[in-house]
Order: structure tokens, then sequence, then C-alpha cells
């Protein structure tokens, strides 16, 4: 029998807060209250602030920015116009438009975050693919100004802060004339300031590498008929070197894998290299390709020694001068994520689905790049529908939102938790779990709860709270 315990905590109602002294390096969450419409901040050991009191009915795009801070999208009311606020354990910050607030009506913003730092957030007045207005969220002013006249594009890969965080890069795409300009900006965010470090005509087929200091253009033109295809790279500087030229007789693919590219040949089903070049050390990996018709899909280097690769929806892990092995399978229809979503932040582990010998998915698993094994390796008895939720001592899996396990690095053992907790998503140090339990479940107070996995005991940390930004 699992024991239950109330923590003597705060519910929250309007005006009541508990405020304690933390550690400075505390972990804090955030979460909403669906019954007083509260949001709220909350650690592990039941320290509980309001922060937004009563009437606000709505977050969304809400994201961690480090162990204290998160930056989200709050709306007060049903037909309430969505705000933009900063979380810091000790307010929520709003963060103000410093343009003309009729450009705000004329547009009706939802706010699609679409990349940040510390200190700044962009955000798209929408989530489309073809283009949107942006947004440049200054957290340390409060302060929210338009990012440039154009449209910005919201393609992966195609906005990076610098890593010392004074620059932000970024494509715009100005399609109000006849002809589509599109340009590689520099903003200096200090000041506003911007430049072009390159442009050119029609969409943009573009990828940044790594904070942005480098990025891959495609262009195509006809010589004598035939249609060149060129592969650019571009540093900040605006210097451009060819990697790559496709031609009819010899049709290659370039891409940007984090900080290295990728150059692959097309239609080529035996013996096909694949050159790895790295942008930070100027050299050059060669890679065999694993078998099959399909253009190949360079997605990962986990680590110093491997290549991922997807062929076919089949994930190979490419070592030189050695053979493709296969880890698995990569379905969308059975994952719940974003492909780089199913990595841990620092690569060693990946989700996968497990295949049978006709190659169609059967379960999934959780394969290590550092002991070339599936530490995870499942079969749900059900419909296959996975997410993983990774923390800095280990991992959740959930199959289908139904049945949640808990992986700890520390012992490397698979744990199912209660059938109460209908979303867990944090391990933490001591290999507690903090998960939600739902209004469904009979004789538990709905909230956020802190789950015991060696003696099976929940503890309430705030009731009919709900987490955010795990």
């Amino acid at each position: 029998m699992r024991l239950i315990r109330l923590l003597c905590l705060p519910i929250l109602i309007t005006g009541l807060a508990l405020f304690t002294s933390a550690q400075e390096d505390e972990k804090w969450y955030y979460g909403w209250n669906p019954a007083d419409e509260q949001v709220f901040a909350y650690t592990a050991n039941g320290d509980t602030r309001v922060l937004l009191e009563a009437g606000f009915d709505e977050v969304t795009h809400l994201r961690r920015i480090d162990r204290r801070n998160a930056v989200g999208v709050v709306a007060r009311g049903i037909q309430g116009d969505p705000q933009i606020y900063f979380l810091t354990p000790d307010e929520a910050r709003l963060i103000t438009p410093t343009f003309d607030p009729q450009i705000l009506e004329d547009l009706e913003p939802t706010y699609y975050l679409h990349a940040f730092n510390d200190q700044y957030a962009v955000f798209a007045s929408t989530y489309d693919m073809g283009g949107a207005t942006g947004f440049l969220a200054d957290f340390n002013t409060g302060t929210l100004d338009l990012l440039g006249e154009d449209k910005i594009i919201l393609n992966v890969g195609s906005t990076h802060f610098s890593e010392d965080g004074a620059f932000l890069r970024y494509i715009s795409l100005d399609d109000s004339g006849e002809d589509r300009v599109w340009s590689l900006r520099e903003r200096t965010l200090a000041t506003g300031e911007e430049r072009i470090i390159y442009s050119g005509e029609g969409y943009p087929v573009v990828q940044g590498g790594t904070f942005g200091e480098h990025w891959l253009v495609y262009e195509a033109h006809q010589v004598e008929g035939n249609w060149i295809r060129t592969f650019l790279l571009l540093d900040t500087m605006g210097n451009s070197e060819i990697v790559a030229e496709s031609t009819q007789d010899h049709q290659v693919i370039a891409r940007m894998v984090g900080d290295h590219v990728a150059v692959f040949p097309v239609n080529c089903s035996l013996n096909c290299p694949i050159t790895l070049i790295s942008l930070s050390e100027r050299n050059e990996r060669t890679f065999n390709a694993p078998p099959g018709d399909d253009v190949q899909n360079p997605l990962e280097v986990p680590d110093a020694e491997h290549l991922l690769v997807l062929n076919d929806d089949t994930l190979y892990v490419l070592e030189e001068a050695a053979e493709p092995v296969s880890i698995g399978g990569y379905f969308p229809q059975n994952l719940g994520q974003q492909l780089q979503q199913l990595f841990s932040p620092d690569k060693r582990y990946m989700l996968v689905l497990t295949l049978d010998e006709a190659g169609e998915p059967e379960g999934y698993g959780v394969w290590d790049f550092a002991s070339e094994r599936l530490v995870v390796d499942n079969v749900p008895e059900g419909y296959l529908f996975v997410l993983i939720y990774y923390s800095d001592s280990g991992f959740i899996v959930t199959e289908g939102l139904q049945k949640f396990y808990l992986y700890r690095y520390a012992d490397e053992k698979l744990i199912e938790l209660p059938e109460e907790a209908d979303y867990c998503f944090e391990v933490l140090s001591d290999g507690d779990v903090l998960c939600n339990v739902g209004p469904e479940d009979e004789g538990i107070s709905p909230g956020i709860y802190r789950y015991n996995s060696v003696n099976g005991e929940l503890t309430l940390l705030v009731e009919n709270g709900r987490a955010l930004a795990p």
C-alpha cells in the first residue's frame, strides 16, 4: 500500500504565499492553479510563492531559462489578450511593448516563443513557416521591441544568440515586393543596431550552427542550361566558401549538424561516403553510409567519434572505418516530441523505437551512446506513443501519458511510477520525482507531489497546482 503524507503547506489562495530562504542554487519550478487561476513558483521542498493573482486562465509557451527563471505567455480571462511575462521566484515581470499599441491590435499576436538566452527572448506574432512579425523581449528592462521591419523566419536553426550574449543573428524576409529578399542579420543587443551579413533572393534555405558563428546557404543557378546547386559556408564577417556543389552528374547535399557540415551523395546505394566537416577544428572525417536507396539524413554528432544518421526510418550510428550500427527507428507518429527533444541535453542518451523483423516499430528504448547499448527496452501493452523528459539525475519515459517510468543514472534502474501520477516531469538528485496528480484520482487531492520511489510515499507540495515549464 502506498503511503500518502500531506505536508502543512499553504493552499494557493489569493494573497497567500510562503516565503522561505533558499540556497542560491536551489531550483525553482512554475505552475498554474486552475481553481484560483493563479501562477506560482515552488521548490521541491515545498516553498511556494504566488506570482500572479486570480484571473489568469491560460499559460502557454512557458520555458525555463535557468535553474531559477522562466519566460512565458499568459492570458487573463477567456477573451484576454496574451501577455509576455518573465518569471522569477520573487515576481512575474510584465514585458511591456515600446511601440505603437495599434500594431498589436492589427496583428492580434498569439506570441510564439522562437529562441531565448538568459536575458532576451525572440517571439513571433504567430507560428508561420512563411515568416511572421518578430519581437525581442528584454528581461532586464522589461520591454518588448519590434525585431526589424521585415518578417522573421522560423525554420530550425534560423535564429541564434552569440555565445557571449552580445549579438542576435537571425534571418529576415521582405516579401512586400514582387521578388522576395531575405537577409542574414546581426543585431547588437546593447544598442539595437543591426547590420546585414548576407542577403539573397527567393525563400531562404539557410541553417546556422551553434551560436550562429557559421551559416550554410543553399543557392541554385543555371550554367549552359544545367542547374548547379551550391552550398556556401558563411561566417559572421560575410566571408564565404563553397563546401559542396551538386550537378546533374554528381548530386550531393550538405547539411548543418550542430557545429559540423555533413556532405553526402544522392542516388547512391552502395559504398557511399558521408564527409563530416568540423567548423571548430576545420578537419574532415569520412563515414560509411548505411545501405539503401533513400537519401541519408545526418541528425546529430553525439560525441567526438560518432555520427547519427536516419535512413528509411532507421537510425544508424556511424564510426570511422566501421560498419553502420542500427540502434532503432524514428517514426514521428509514435513519438510525441520533436526530434531534438529525444536527445538528452548532453547528447549521451536518445529515445528510439525498437523494430521487429519487418522493420516496423514494436516498442521503444533509450540508447546510451557512451556504452553503445539500450539502457531501456520496453514493449507497451497498448498503442505505441512515447515521450521522454530528461533531468540532471535521470529521465522519465511515459507510454501515452498513461504509464510513467523512472530511470536514475546513479543506479541504472527502471522503476514504474505510481498510477496516481498522470504527469511526472523531474528526477531530483536524491532519486525522488516530481509529479502531477489529476482530479480523477479518487481519495487523493489533485496537485503537485513529490514521490519517493524507495518507500512509495507521495508528499503533497501544492494543492490544486499543475506544473509548468519543468
